[in-house]
């Protein structure tokens, strides 16, 4: 929390404009309590919220839903001489948000952002506003505005701005539907899913199918993780990402990408043609999905490290720990790929027992 010098306030401010009592006038950038709270704009993660304001898209202020739904707050710019973070002003009632959201969607430009208007103006990003009301008394900090008008920042107040008595520069974290969203989707194509793959082109010569029982388990059961995740990005991230222009696209491509691959090898692995007997030819049927189940299976293996790795890149807040993540899968997927590896080249067939006939090839799956 930051507390302004008495001598600033007193010589713009009056008792009964603090007490709420008389109307203010405040111009700032308009942000969205998500993105304050996130510490990063989601629609540009390398930006720390209260750095960058002008930077934050409009197609993320008024398109997406976890942002509007969240509420707005009017920042105030950093001083010439000081550091330059924007402090958290002022927090706007229900009739304020509705009015600066009717007013950026007027002022953004079409086709950038799905709601924008844009018979005010052309932005595509740092939206300023001018709100008039009066303050809320003990309404907390930053203290809440009853919002009476919104109009453009060109407006400005005359000269006679309110200088907020408190304001904060404090973000949070949250971060809950990210981490949840990010955990389920790491373990089941990071660790699950490759680890599936493998024993299929490594494990083949275990006998009584071994490796189709772990390629089974791990497949449905990290299909199933990587299902939750999908839908805690739906349920929680909506339209974020709808746009071309934004850092998160790609990630939301390649991943919805990926999880089509995944459904596709589940369903082909449900309705497979079975295998020749042994020692008989494979039909053309066989063959053919053979060759769309393996190169289906890599394909979306390769795809899934690099939502990952695009995913931890929009993580916020959690960045560090998801790249963390990303490498550790890396690696243990190349320590499982040398384990099995191994034991491929050193491993011997049991000898069969007294009568018993050791059964020729491997089995039919």
């Amino acid at each position: 929390i930051v507390q302004m010098q008495p001598n600033l306030v007193s010589a713009v401010n009056t008792a009964r404009q603090l007490e709420g009592q008389e109307e203010i006038c405040f111009v700032g950038y308009v942000m969205d309590v998500f993105c304050i709270e996130r510490g990063r704009l989601l629609d540009n993660n390398s930006v720390r919220t209260l750095e960058g304001p002008d930077r934050h898209s409009l197609h993320c202020l008024v398109d997406v839903n976890r942002c509007v739904s969240s509420g707005f707050e009017i920042l105030m710019d950093p001083p010439a001489d000081g550091d330059q973070i924007y402090a958290r002003a002022l927090r706007l009632d229900e009739f304020g948000n509705q009015e600066v959201l009717s007013l950026a969607r007027r002022s953004g430009r079409p086709g950038f952002c799905s709601t924008c208007i844009g018979d005010l103006d052309n932005q595509v990003s740092g939206f300023r506003a001018t709100v008039r009301g009066s303050l809320v008394p003990d309404s907390g900090v930053p203290p809440m505005i009853q919002v009476n008008e919104v109009a453009p920042a060109s407006e400005g107040c005359g000269g006679d701005m309110f200088v907020p008595v408190d304001v904060s520069t404090e973000v949070g974290g949250d971060s809950t539907a990210v981490v949840l969203h990010g955990s389920l989707m790491a373990t089941a194509w990071g660790f699950l899913l490759p680890t599936g793959v493998l024993s299929a082109v490594l494990l083949r010569h275990r006998p009584n199918g071994l490796w189709f029982q772990i390629h089974k388990i791990l497949q449905v059961s990290g299909f199933l993780l990587a299902a939750g995740g999908i839908f805690v990005a739906f349920r929680n991230f909506g339209n974020v990402y709808e746009h071309k222009g934004l850092p998160g696209y790609k990630h939301a491509v390649i991943g919805l990408t990926t999880m089509i691959c995944g459904f596709l090898q589940i369903v082909g692995g449900a309705v497979r043609p079975h295998a020749p007997e042994y020692g008989e030819k494979k039909t053309k049927v066989r063959l053919a999905w053979e060759l769309v189940h393996k190169c289906t299976g890599y394909s979306a293996v390769i795809l899934a490290y690099s939502a990952i790795y695009l995913g931890a890149q929009v993580a916020g807040i959690n960045r560090d720990a998801f790249l963390g993540v990303f490498y550790a899968s890396v690696v243990y997927t190349a320590v499982v790929a040398f384990i099995f590896g191994i034991d491929k080249i050193t491993y011997k067939k049991p000898k069969p027992e007294g009568d018993k006939v050791a059964p020729k090839g491997p089995p039919r799956i």
